[in-house]
């Protein structure tokens, strides 16, 4: 997960990434897990993702650009 690209989704919708979780639900010990190159299951990413209203591939996006221009 880029967790920087997360965290963006987030304050454009009005969330911290603490404020996000504990709405969903979700431990916040998954923060720190997502900080450190984790990523979230498909149910959370689901969650996320109707809530922050944009695709799951937002969150991994920038991950896979960036994988993409490693590659090249």
């Amino acid at each position: 997960m880029n967790y920087n690209a997360f965290k963006q989704k987030c304050k454009e919708k009005g969330y911290s990434a603490s404020s996000l979780v504990t709405e969903l639900g979700i431990s916040k010990s998954n923060i720190t897990n997502w900080k450190n190159g984790g990523n979230p299951s498909y149910e959370i990413l689901i969650k996320m993702a109707q809530t922050l209203e944009c695709s799951v591939v937002i969150c991994l996006a920038q991950k896979m650009i960036t994988m993409a221009q490693v590659l090249r």
